[in-house]
């Protein structure tokens, strides 16, 4: 391969790895997808809880909720596919979304998925209030 050849195979790899930084840039400030995010109900029993301890363990049950959901989708986690990025994008105090970015084993591709968990963090805040209360 020349000297120019050399010169152009790297140009066109920035070119590439710049126009794929500003997708997702774009991606990740554009919050429409926000409004199509998966919605977890709150599957916690906080009645059976008796220290703070123990509505933490059931929130995250909750929580927990997403792995099952992606399970169905894409196979099992650590055989199929894995977690590369989590983040709490949106918190206006009325809607709790959580960015989950899975790659799938197979192939290396990367999947982003929003998650609305606002139900079950409102109960965890309430009943986490109770406790915090008392102390």
């Amino acid at each position: 391969m020349t000297k120019f050849g050399k010169k152009m195979k790297k140009t066109m790899f920035l070119i590439l790895a710049l126009l794929l930084m500003v997708n997702l840039s774009y991606a990740e400030n554009d919050l429409s997808v926000l409004d199509n995010s998966i919605v977890l109900k709150n599957v916690s029993n906080y009645e059976q809880c008796k220290s703070k301890e123990e509505v933490i363990a059931e929130y995250r049950k909750s929580i927990g909720q997403w792995v099952d959901y992606v399970n169905n989708l894409y196979g099992e986690v650590g055989l199929d596919w894995e977690l590369v990025g989590h983040k709490l994008v949106q918190n206006d105090n009325v809607q709790w979304t959580e960015k989950r970015e899975i790659m799938l084993l197979s192939s290396g591709k990367i999947i982003i998925l929003y998650f609305n968990i606002t139900e079950p963090v409102n109960l965890f805040l309430q009943e986490l209030a109770k406790y915090n209360s008392q102390e």
